[in-house]
């Protein structure tokens, strides 16, 4: 058995005695780095180039420092809530110890959408780059939904570190087993561009004044407007000023 396994195995026998306090000094301070430095080289190719990283803090600072090492930008942008004086003093100084490149702490106002939403829009304006990620894995849902969404109008990567293999009895995973997911990356699922409409409802976003006059033209085929317009999300016509049916095909005016 490694170091790194025979620590891990101490820091399970120190939470299972219910040392945790012992347990959490010794993960920061004896197992941390080589998780650390084990993700680094796991991931680090996961994402291309990430100019500016947005993080959500949760209560444990160690997500986003593992996305930070993985990713390495330039910026690293760090958003929070209050959560007490005594926590945001630790996760400081875990911050201040492991941070590979230098970080910004942003409050937020409110778990508000509109609050977040704006918030994490005027960094983006302060911070111009190419390349943008945000990691969601910390703070409440409220604040990861919107994170998520901010993240997806914006283009940015938007990560969450996730873990295959996890302590139901401590309800923690186990260091080393830690993984970044992708849930959305605008280089592989852009849905306007990685995921078309289904050819089977043939339709068209955009149409030539010659194709209406053909449709009206045509003797043999019966042109439909559909007035409903709770049927317009449906056939991909939301913004059309109107939806029209010829046969099997629909096509929308703008």
């Amino acid at each position: 058995m490694n170091n790194f396994e025979e620590d891990v195995t101490k820091w399970l026998s120190l939470s299972n005695e219910g040392k945790f306090s012992e347990a959490k000094d010794f993960y920061f301070e004896t197992l941390f780095p080589s998780v650390l430095n084990k993700f680094e080289e796991k991931f680090k190719r996961v994402v291309g180039k990430t100019d500016v990283l947005f993080s959500i803090l949760g209560f444990t600072p160690e997500p986003i420092l593992l996305t930070q090492r993985a990713l390495k930008p330039q910026v690293h942008v760090i958003f929070y809530s209050d959560k007490g004086e005594d926590n945001d003093e630790e996760i400081n100084k875990y911050l201040e110890k492991y941070s590979s490149v230098e970080f910004q702490l942003i409050e937020l106002a409110s778990e508000d959408f509109d609050d977040i939403y704006e918030t994490l829009k005027e960094q983006m304006l302060m911070h111009p780059a190419t390349s943008y990620s945000i990691d969601i894995t910390g703070g409440k849902k409220s604040m990861v939904a919107s994170a998520a969404i901010f993240g997806r109008d914006f283009n940015f990567n938007v990560l969450y570190v996730d873990f295959d293999k996890y302590d139901s009895n401590l309800r923690r995973p186990i260091p080393g087993y830690e993984r970044l997911n992708v849930v959305y990356s605008p280089s592989k699922n852009l849905p306007e561009l990685f995921h078309p409409v289904s050819s089977e409802k043939k339709l068209f976003r955009e149409v030539q004044e010659s194709v209406l006059d053909k449709y009206n033209r045509d003797g043999n085929k019966k042109l439909i407007t559909i007035k409903d317009i709770n049927l317009w999300g449906f056939y991909g016509f939301d913004t059309a000023k109107e939806v029209l049916k010829c046969g099997d095909t629909y096509t929308g005016v703008w």
